[in-house]
């Protein structure tokens, strides 16, 4: 049986090919992380990359990029952006969803996307173990790319909480949200040889959670990606609240019916 470390490092190397993170940048020029996004593909093989809506609306008009193996790509292409239902209120979704244009394509060449449907014999039921992974946000002051610092992601691990009280008290939809409790002890930093505790995780919105599934025949584990962060409580609660992929679809939709945001 594997231990809890090897689980972990098990589902990183297969998701490590399927998550960015954004960068964004100063008026000197400097790059710095301010979130994270995931390459997705739909039942139709469209790609997508999908992050927090929260992290492009904090930064404006100032350009962003995701930073791939040898270069950065801006995020110049167009993206929807979840609203909120009524004009004040929050917007309980808080997803952006970039469908990647065909003259891009091949600078995901050589990735792994996620897929954004449910394996086939998985139900919603009976997990037993959540992680979820994103990157640091970093310091304006320190320029990450010229300094060559090696971005390292962050793991974390927790439980899935089901009990509606918690989701009534913080205000957040069963329906379209789902929460894990995390635990600080048993979060790290991947790629570091000592263990490392992992920071707050601020930086990782718009970055994966996964269910963890035993498999009662073969005994093997089943990773299913099942949300997006959008966001986290770190002094009390220690929750992560994900958006289900489920409350998406109607947005993919949107996207996929709409061949001019692929131009």
């Amino acid at each position: 049986m594997l231990t809890l470390n090897a689980l972990g490092r098990e589902l990183f190397a297969q998701v490590s090919r399927s998550v960015f993170p954004i960068l964004g940048s100063t008026d000197r020029g400097k790059f710095f992380v301010v979130g994270t996004c995931i390459l997705t593909i739909d039942q139709n093989e469209k790609a997508y990359l999908i992050t927090a809506a929260h992290v492009l609306e904090t930064w404006g008009k100032r350009p962003l990029y995701i930073s791939l193996d040898k270069k950065t790509l801006e995020l110049s292409f167009r993206a929807l952006k979840s609203k909120p239902a009524t004009p004040g209120s929050d917007d309980s979704l808080d997803i952006a969803i970039f469908p990647i244009p065909s003259q891009e394509a091949s600078s995901f060449i050589g990735y792994d996307a996620l897929p954004l449907y449910k394996p086939l014999g998985v139900n919603d039921k009976g997990s037993i173990f959540m992680f979820s992974y994103g990157y640091p946000s970093s310091q304006s002051d320190v320029d990450i790319l010229r300094k060559g610092v090696v971005l390292k992601p962050l793991q974390y691990f927790g439980r899935e909480i089901t009990d509606f009280k918690i989701f009534t008290k913080l205000k957040y939809d069963i329906t379209l949200h789902v929460l894990m409790k995390y635990l600080k002890r048993k979060s790290k930093i991947i790629g570091v040889k000592n263990y490392v505790i992992a920071p707050k995780p601020k930086g990782v919105s718009g970055g994966p959670i996964f269910r963890c599934y035993r498999n009662v025949k073969s005994n093997e584990w089943i990773f299913v990606f099942c949300g997006v962060l959008t966001e986290f409580s770190y002094e009390s609660a220690q929750v992560m609240k994900a958006t289900k992929i489920e409350a998406i679809y109607p947005m993919l939709k949107i996207v996929s019916d709409s061949p001019c945001l692929f131009s």
